[in-house]
């Protein structure tokens, strides 16, 4: 008996969810939106239904019609209203002045964050469930067959599940406001033209139909190998998310590290299979860059993280030597998320050139990159990451200086702005002194890891290497001190000795 009670306590609803879904029917937000978007269906479908002759003209694709309106009108309701709704919501829990769940509840932010996920889920299902008839009335229409409108529903769903974890993600981030509506705003902007390229793709896909490609592994293998790539992606978000609105003294970084190392690995694996599979090394150096843009973001947030363990940190850490120094890389801190970053780095840049140097040998199919044979694009990406390792430990230094008792992240402010102003302020002085050109921008100019990539990058890398490399050097020197007291303060609480028990 204890153990069925044991079950079912273990699988029993997220009181998250519950929550929700209560605010979410009491709402007429939702209720509202979903009526007007019935209605909306009900009387597009039976517009076309009397508009069109179907009886006099069986060949004429008025269901493909149909549905292509119905489609384009599912996924733009459904790609904007939900994922902003959960967002506002998230975003009203997480004032201050709101207290509300965030601030008052001993459920784990990892549950907090998977209830508003599956609630945003559930709303997007009933949307789909009501569009879902409609669009399995156009097949007795003709112009479609079912199993493509099968698969234009599952992958638009899976769109939107994607963009609910998105703007959880964005009502996470402990930013203001003002920047949050900003963030939103630019990323519709960019959203909005990637919505109606999937619109016409799934247009086209009611043109060719799916049905046979389903039973072959040609489109399956590619199929299998985005969604795959999209889960990685999809995940992260969620372990951010979790990490953000948990209590600043725990352990944050160890579950995203954590699952940065096992992606690592998982894509690497991918890629490489891929690779060897069809011969395109344009996977391998997609993933490197990926992970190139992934280490600039792990410096400027290493250093914005706090420079000792809190307590709580602290008596969670091994006593053993060597499973210190292996916690210290993934446990919460700067120096350890720097340390962390670079070796990542380091791992990154090995794996990528033997995947495209011995692949190559073994595989009749694989053809070696020329692009990424070049010892100068190699030396471009190294001054690049370099270069973003001096910022954020420049940043850092000037923290710990100027302002030592602000908040950690002025750190990452600094090492995004220091190299900003010196690709800036130059190009306004040169205007001032004279007149400004485009010629300016393809001159060298050390220190500034923009000029990397114009026109005449392959004169000028060298130069920028030994330049990022000399002021790596120097932004170790300055910040060595620093890094042996973040070492010395990681260990663990001593247990305090048990009082002796008084004689009687």
């Amino acid at each position: 008996m204890e153990r069925v009670k044991s079950f079912f306590s273990a699988v029993e609803l997220n009181p998250i969810v519950v929550k929700e879904l209560r605010q979410s029917v009491r709402s007429w937000a939702v209720v509202g939106t979903l009526l007007l978007f019935l209605i909306v269906l009900f009387f597009t479908v039976m517009g076309f239904a009397l508009s069109s002759n179907v009886t006099l003209n069986m060949s004429n694709p008025v269901g493909r019609e149909v549905l292509q309106v119905i489609a384009t009108i599912l996924i733009f309701a459904s790609m904007v209203f939900i994922p902003v709704y959960v967002g506002v919501r998230i975003n009203q829990e997480r004032q201050p002045n709101n207290v509300d769940l965030l601030y008052i509840t001993t459920l784990s932010p990892a549950r907090i964050i998977r209830g508003k996920l599956f609630c945003g889920m559930y709303v997007a299902l009933l949307f789909f469930s009501v569009c879902m008839p409609f669009m399995f009335f156009s097949n007795l229409l003709r112009g479609v067959d079912l199993p493509t409108i099968v698969m234009v529903l599952g992958i638009s769903y899976l769109l939107v599940v994607a963009a609910i974890q998105f703007a959880i993600f964005i009502a996470c981030l402990p930013v203001t406001k003002g920047f949050k509506l900003l963030l939103t705003i630019g990323l519709l902007v960019f959203a909005i033209p990637g919505i109606f390229g999937f619109v016409f793709t799934s247009f086209r896909m009611f043109r060719t139909g799916v049905g046979a490609a389903l039973w072959s592994w040609s489109f399956w293998e590619p199929a299998l190998t985005t969604i795959s790539l999209a889960l990685l992606v999809f995940g992260f978000m969620h372990v951010v998310s979790i990490a953000m609105i948990t209590p600043p003294t725990a352990n944050r970084a160890f579950p995203i590290r954590l699952y940065v190392f096992i992606s690592w690995l998982l894509s690497s694996g991918v890629v490489g299979t891929i690779y060897w599979r069809t011969g395109d090394n344009d996977v391998v150096v997609g993933w490197l860059y990926v992970f190139i843009l992934a280490a600039v973001a792990g410096f400027m947030i290493s250093v914005s993280e706090s420079d000792k363990p809190s307590i709580r940190i602290r008596r969670t850490i091994p006593r053993g030597k060597l499973k210190r120094w292996l916690a210290f890389f993934f446990y919460s801190g700067s120096a350890g998320g720097m340390m962390w970053t670079l070796i990542g780095c380091l791992f990154t840049f090995i794996a990528a050139q033997y995947m495209l140097i011995l692949i190559p040998e073994y595989s009749a199919i694989a053809r070696p990159s020329r692009e990424m044979a070049r010892v100068d694009v190699w030396g471009v990406i190294a001054a690049f990451l370099l270069y973003a390792f001096s910022y954020a430990m420049f940043g850092l230094a000037m923290h710990r200086w100027f302002f030592p008792h602000k908040n950690n992240m002025l750190a990452g402010v600094f090492g995004v702005s220091l190299p900003a102003l010196w690709a800036i302020v130059p190009m306004v002085v040169y205007y001032f002194v004279r007149d400004f050109s485009v010629d300016y921008l393809k001159r060298r100019q050390l220190g500034n890891p923009f000029n990397l990539f114009g026109s005449n990058w392959e004169l000028h890398w060298e130069a920028h290497f030994w330049c990022a490399l000399a002021m790596a050097g120097i932004a170790i020197l300055i910040n060595l001190g620093w890094a042996r007291r973040c070492f010395a303060s990681f260990t663990a609480i001593e247990p305090s000795p048990a009082p002796e028990a008084k004689e009687s």
